[in-house]
Order: C-alpha cells, then sequence, then structure tokens
C-alpha cells in the first residue's frame, strides 16, 4: 500500500526527472498539498484503479532520421511515463516533438509526462477540430494519425499532457475536473470526501499553475463535472494554448532583435522546419543550415 502511495504521489517528492537537473525547475510542486499524509494517502488509494491497457507510445521517424517525435495513442495508464521516457533516451536527444490521441486516463501518469514534455522542451500536438466542433485527424507533412479513430481526440488526462509542451498546436481540446474510481469514492464519509477531493483539485490546480495555465482557465476546468466534457472554442486555444509558451515568444523576441533581418528570417524558417515541418524532408537541415542555425542562435 505504501509503495503504490508513493508512486501516485511521486511528483511531490521527486523535483527531478533525471540525474543532474536542478530543484529550481519544478520547486514550485514543493508546496502543492498542505493537506496531511493521511489524506494523501486517501486520495492516492482512490485513485488506484484495477490495471487497464497501457497507451500505446511508439516514436516517430521521418525521412532520414533527422524529424523524431513520439505518438501517444489511448488511455493513458500506470507505467506510461516510463515508456515515454525510455524511448526519448533511446532517441538520444533528437525526439523534437510529441503527438496526442487520447481520451483520457490516469490524471496523475499524465502530469509525470507533461513534465518530462517540459523538462525535455519538446513541443505537443493534438488533434484540430472541425466547423462542427469534431476531432479531425489527417496525414500531413509529418503530422501521423492514430491507429484507432476512436482515439482522434485529445481529453480529459490527455489535456494535462499536451500543456507540458513548449510550442503546442492543434485546436481540439475537452476538459473536465479530475475524479476518482468508480466506488470508492462514495464509500466516503462526506467529511473525508471533501478532503479528497480538495486534495485532487489542489493538486491539478497546482500542476496548471506550473505549466502556466491563466487562473481562470483552471477554474474552468476544475468547474466542469467529471461526467461533462468543456471543449475549448478557437479563442481560448489560439490565445492560451497555441504556438511557444509566451516568455520563450518574448525571449526569442529580444533576442531576435540583435539579429539582422535576413538572420531572423533563417532562424525562423529553421526552428518552424524542426518543430512542425510541412513534409519529412523539409524536417532535414543540411549541414551548412545546422551550422548556421547554430551560429544564429
Amino acid at each position: 500500500m505504501v509503495a503504490d502511495v508513493m508512486r501516485k504521489i511521486a511528483w511531490t517528492h521527486i523535483p527531478c526527472l533525471f540525474d543532474g537537473c536542478y530543484q529550481s525547475r519544478v520547486r514550485a510542486i514543493c508546496t502543492v498539498l498542505n493537506n496531511s499524509l493521511a489524506s494523501l494517502l486517501l486520495v492516492a488509494a482512490l485513485t488506484n484503479t484495477t490495471p487497464a491497457v497501457a497507451a500505446d507510445i511508439r516514436p516517430l521517424v521521418s525521412g532520414s532520421g533527422v524529424f523524431r517525435a513520439v505518438v501517444i495513442e489511448g488511455n493513458i495508464e500506470a507505467g506510461d511515463f516510463h515508456t515515454f521516457v525510455r524511448i526519448i533516451k533511446e532517441n538520444q536527444g533528437k525526439i523534437s516533438s510529441v503527438f496526442i490521441f487520447s481520451p483520457g486516463g490516469d490524471f496523475y501518469e499524465a502530469m509525470k509526462i507533461g513534465r518530462a514534455i517540459r523538462q525535455f522542451e519538446l513541443s505537443s500536438q493534438v488533434p484540430m477540430r472541425n466547423s462542427q466542433g469534431l476531432p479531425v485527424c489527417e496525414v500531413f507533412g509529418t503530422m501521423p494519425s492514430p491507429k484507432d479513430p476512436k482515439n482522434c481526440t485529445c481529453a480529459s488526462a490527455g489535456f494535462f499532457i499536451h500543456i507540458g509542451g513548449i510550442h503546442r498546436g492543434g485546436t481540439y481540446l475537452a476538459v473536465h475536473r479530475p475524479y476518482f474510481g468508480k466506488g470508492k469514492f462514495g464509500e466516503l464519509s462526506q467529511t473525508d470526501a471533501q478532503k479528497a477531493f480538495d486534495a485532487l483539485q489542489d493538486s491539478a490546480r497546482a500542476y496548471m499553475l506550473e505549466m502556466g495555465v491563466p487562473t481562470h482557465i483552471q477554474e474552468e476546468v476544475l468547474g466542469t463535472p467529471s461526467e461533462r466534457a468543456l471543449v475549448f472554442d478557437d479563442k481560448t486555444i489560439k490565445t492560451y494554448f497555441w504556438g511557444e509558451l509566451p516568455y520563450r515568444h518574448e525571449w526569442k523576441r529580444n533576442r531576435c532583435s540583435k539579429l539582422s533581418e535576413p538572420e531572423a528570417q533563417r532562424a525562423e524558417n529553421y526552428s518552424r522546419r524542426r518543430l512542425r515541418p510541412t513534409s519529412a524532408g523539409d524536417a532535414d537541415l543540411s549541414t551548412t543550415e545546422w551550422e548556421d542555425f547554430a551560429s544564429i542562435q
């Protein structure tokens, strides 16, 4: 029981995802929950559901191998974080993007994957939304499609993975607050239920704050009941979940202000080709282009 609890709340105790990183990366999570240890144990037990089929997490290699990504498809389950990190390490730092096709799953596992995406500085892509408000997954350039059409979505826990990206694309996001396994939560007393619910809400709120999600969006997510789904409109997506993180956008603008106009244009072109290539060949920078890109940066 104790080992399982520690797995569920490990993110509150282990500030780094691999050796050599600094605690300042995620110092905000050290004070995530102010509840008693009993409340934490209760939350962990409630969210520990029967083991299910893990997500299909697979590498995607295009062209000559310069463009590499990870595809996450299906329900997020315990152990998916380790699979994700293993693929990242096996590709020796060449992964630049993550494609998410998921209806949801394990909330705590999703946060761990989201933190890994942020720490590895990866971009994130979810399905597009059509004029009827439905998700669309079409193969375009290096954009893959899910093996199972039912996974053409990014909902629930998938949202918590997606917000970890340093550059975010796609316009379909369906959200609601995290919830407990069926039956277990209802067996609690009303007092214990409130403590567990508040602890779970606090963990979600702290994670979204860490990922730069505005407070009013956090409350929309946490205010949506688990049996419903709030699909963000285009304005919300394009304002808060589209393109680079705000601080990176302003940082690059500041750095690029020191470049000549041709240098700035080349830097923008190289970045676009690496993060959002229109074809496999488009992602491949030549040796000369890589050298030029490095000198500009």
